[in-house]
């Protein structure tokens, strides 16, 4: 389920709930790459089962994908902001990911601002493909306003990958709250921290 890449337009007071998603290389994406605002976005009570596709398919396995991009030189930078993800659950292969424009100063806070993950519970497999690409189980740059409360990831003991890191990274993120993260079955990579 995906808005854009093409944003023109504004895309506003969106709901996304009850829903299956099976066999996807990605369940929930926010691309924004026109200039356009998307905004009060909802997705609730979904159940995914997302698989990593070869190297020419779009996504990684990974149960969302928001991102502030500039088509070209000359593309305006949009926004993505107010979109909640709220019980959310199933396997992945992939990071989760929330990534804003990265711009200087105030600019690189500007283009993501108030996610909220709650009731999040993503199991994380081995990737199906040969050019491993996954890292943390959730990782989020370049935003604002960010929520997270009982959000679970389990790692597969059983099939570690060598690039597994962090639980949850960070990155130029400013006012964030973490209630109730768990990271369970610590990845290969035991020296590094469930947060970064």
């Amino acid at each position: 389920m995906k808005i854009g890449t093409e944003t023109n337009a504004d895309f506003r007071r969106i709901l996304f709930t009850n829903c299956t998603i099976s066999e996807t290389n990605r369940a929930l994406g926010i691309i924004v790459r026109d200039g356009a605002v998307v905004s009060d976005v909802v997705f609730s009570n979904i159940v995914l089962d997302c698989r990593r596709r070869p190297f020419f398919w779009w996504g990684n396995g990974e149960a969302f994908h928001f991102t502030v991009l500039k088509r070209n030189e000359g593309s305006k930078v949009g926004r993505i902001e107010n979109v909640r993800i709220q019980g959310v659950s199933g396997g992945v292969e992939g990071t989760s990911t929330v990534t804003g424009f990265a711009g200087v100063g105030e600019d690189a806070y500007a283009s993501i601002r108030n996610i909220t993950l709650a009731d999040i519970h993503l199991a994380l497999h081995a990737e199906s493909e040969r050019d491993k690409r996954a890292t943390d189980g959730i990782a989020i740059s370049n935003a604002e306003g960010i929520d997270l409360r009982a959000v679970a990831l389990d790692w597969d003991a059983q099939a570690p990958e060598s690039k597994w890191a962090h639980g949850l990274a960070l990155r130029t993120v400013r006012n964030f709250r973490i209630a109730q993260f768990e990271n369970r079955s610590v990845p290969q990579n035991r020296e590094a921290a469930v947060l970064l």
